[in-house]
């Protein structure tokens, strides 16, 4: 036997078994989705780990649908074998490539809109709406995992090696932008790129899913502090503009940040 028949035997006993790949993508997308989302909360750089993870789960999801595709492809390219389900087959997939293109576009620092949307906020739109898929797929061909198809030992190195390898090919990434000089390559660890420019000139003008917020009409607007605080205010929008200076990063979850100088009364100075 060859070099490369033996490069195929090992990818071979590498392959989960079909219904350990169905449940992997299933939890392989949850998890996605539920890392994507939380990320949304974290700010500072102690959280670059659950960015790491979302991003080593995107490659695993890769693999796992190769697997997948190879073990299906005669079922999809077959009008004979068509069944019900499999227009929901084909939708699954269409879904999961449009999270995992937009996703691997965005890394690498393109800007692409689509209207007032980022494209980042697009991949969100095609992740949830993949896990709502990959539950209807699952559902039609539902068989609860048996303990062959999670062996301990090699359940535990396989997945352990689908996670690294999808660390070191996001790191490989950012070497990549690094040496393009590529836009990607002024990403914060959150993943936003930069914008530039002097006040309003830096912030795009994006939509968050279903943002549509009313303008601030100047004259008539008052902030209102009150409650439990020693001395209750009213603020008017002149006043609010007075006061302290101080240069601040801002990092929108539409996938872009800017540091400007912002000026204006401190919350800590106002309870």
């Amino acid at each position: 036997m060859g070099a490369r028949g033996r490069v195929r035997d090992a990818l071979e006993r590498f392959e989960p078994p079909p219904r350990a790949v169905d449940w992997s993508l299933l939890l392989f997308v949850a998890a996605e989705v539920g890392t994507g989302l939380v990320s949304f909360t974290v700010g500072v750089p102690e959280g670059w780990p659950l960015f790491w993870l979302h991003r080593a789960l995107g490659f695993g999801i890769v693999v796992l649908l190769v697997w997948k595709l190879a073990r299906v492809r005669r079922r999809l390219t077959d009008p004979s074998l068509w069944q019900r389900s499999t227009a929901l087959s084909v939708l699954t997939f269409v879904a999961a490539v449009g999270a995992l293109s937009t996703g691997i576009i965005w890394v690498f620092g393109l800007d692409v809109r689509i209207s007032y949307w980022t494209l980042l906020s697009v991949h969100v739109g095609f992740g949830l709406v993949l896990l709502l898929l990959v539950v209807a797929h699952a559902s039609t061909r539902f068989r609860l995992p048996r303990r062959v198809d999670f062996e301990r030992r090699r359940s535990v190195l396989r997945y352990t090696v689908l996670l690294g390898a999808g660390a070191a090919a996001y790191r490989l990434q950012q070497g990549i932008n690094d040496l393009l000089d590529t836009a990607g390559s002024d990403r914060r660890f959150t993943g936003s790129q930069p914008r530039g420019g002097d006040g309003n000139g830096a912030f795009p003008i994006t939509s968050w899913v279903a943002d549509d917020p009313d303008p601030i009409d100047r004259e008539s607007y008052r902030l209102q502090v009150d409650g439990l605080v020693a001395d209750p205010i009213e603020l008017d929008a002149e006043e609010l503009a007075a006061g302290h200076e101080t240069e601040a990063l801002l990092d929108c979850t539409s996938g872009w940040y800017t540091v400007q100088e912002w000026r204006g009364i401190r919350g800590s100075e106002t309870c």
